[in-house]
């Protein structure tokens, strides 16, 4: 990954990854932000079609955390004031982030935007090929590289 030293990326590694949930991960990294950011985003890896203007239009809502929505369902990437890392940090709850974010007492922000790229993940294989599918199918229909691209691969072994 030292191609991506030049574009200024933090990267924080659970050590723990395998015997923890994907929460306690969570944890770690904006532990690690917060300490030098105003404002995080958090979106998981396997969530990578997200539009460029869903990124924006979440960074810049008004509110302490702001969640995207599209049609009515919620996505990523949301966006918490560091100020609340502790608390988020410190829950322990079932649901992860949802959950925290749910028992915070602080208002969530839902914010409508025009992209299904905010809740298309690739949690299987056949999701993989449904995201490469949409993201296809998508390109074609704008005609324009507005989107953030993570390449995925996935292999299977027996």
């Amino acid at each position: 990954m030292d191609y991506l030293r030049p574009l200024d990326i933090m990267f924080v590694r659970n050590e723990n990854y395998a015997s923890g949930q994907m929460f306690d991960s969570v944890k770690l990294g904006i532990s690690r932000a917060a300490e030098l950011c105003g404002r995080i985003l958090i979106t998981p890896a396997d969530v990578p079609l997200i539009e460029q203007a869903a990124f924006k239009q979440v960074m810049e809502c008004p509110g302490a955390l702001v969640r995207p929505v599209c049609g009515g369902r919620p996505g990523h990437p949301v966006r918490a004031d560091s100020r609340l890392v502790p608390e988020i940090c410190a829950y322990r709850g079932g649901g992860g982030l949802k959950g925290a974010m749910e028992r915070l007492g602080v208002p969530i922000t839902e914010l409508e935007v025009e992209d299904p790229g905010i809740y298309l993940d690739a949690d299987t294989p056949q999701d993989y090929m449904s995201l490469r599918y949409w993201n296809d199918y998508s390109q074609i229909q704008k005609q324009s590289p507005k989107m953030i691209h993570f390449r995925i691969s996935i292999g299977m072994t027996s």
